[in-house]
């Protein structure tokens, strides 16, 4: 959240603003259907393929909720990208690597259902 708190693309202001309009009052953060890090038993949760943007200011929320899944006992595949700012995938037409990860989650999505 430090790292990145200045974007590109998505700043922490953003992050605040996106936090109020999600939420009717601050307290619900503390919800684990809003934050999942605060359930207090995540086994028992499907496979989960996480990917985290190196330049993202939620970076570091993606790896250690990974790390919190695989504790539990969950199977996760977690993928992390460098080089790219939140929403990289919203640049599939133009960025090689957005098309790459996005196949890649498809190729996830369709392992998952064989």
């Amino acid at each position: 959240m430090y790292d990145n708190a200045a974007g590109p693309l998505l700043t922490r202001p953003w992050l605040e603003w996106f936090w109020g309009a999600y939420l009717n009052t601050p307290d619900e953060g503390a919800d684990p259907r809003v934050s999942p890090l605060r359930a207090p038993d995540l086994a028992g949760l499907p496979a989960a393929f996480i990917v985290t943007a190196e330049l993202d200011p939620l970076r570091d929320q993606g790896i250690r909720y990974a790390d919190a899944l695989r504790a539990a006992g969950v199977p996760v595949t977690h993928r992390p990208v460098g080089g790219v700012p939140h929403a990289f995938l919203s640049f599939t037409r133009d960025v090689q690597v957005s098309r790459d990860v996005l196949n890649e989650i498809g190729d996830a999505i369709g392992a998952a259902f064989a």
